[in-house]
């Protein structure tokens, strides 16, 4: 399309390696004392979006705790919307089912 067509349209600067690039997960884990005094020591800047952190590991880093990415699990997907919540559980129907379909076949392995 021609510039202008497109409203609010940004143009593409440079595309980043890959490689370098992470899929985040939420949920994030971090111990609950720890995770409260990061949310309590960052309560000055949620008013600001400019300076408001946009996750739990924010936080944490912040109070200078170490953060580390460990492998994840498409499985562990964030719920927020309804769109979510009805993939969440034709996900889950699909591993009831890969259960049962197992334990049936073990069952008459027997």
């Amino acid at each position: 399309m021609p510039d202008g067509d497109v409203p609010d349209a940004v143009p593409v600067l440079a595309t980043p390696d890959r490689a370098t690039l992470r899929a985040v997960q939420t949920p994030q884990g971090f111990d609950r004392a720890l995770l409260d005094r990061a949310h309590a020591g960052a309560v000055d800047r949620a008013g600001d979006e400019r300076t408001a952190a946009t996750d739990d590991s924010s936080l944490v880093a912040l109070l200078g705790e170490p953060v580390v990415a460990v492998a994840g699990d498409d499985a562990a997907m964030k719920i927020t919307t309804e769109r979510d919540l009805v993939v969440a559980g034709l996900l889950l129907a699909a591993r009831v089912e890969a259960t049962r379909v197992e334990a049936a076949r073990v069952e008459a392995a027997r």
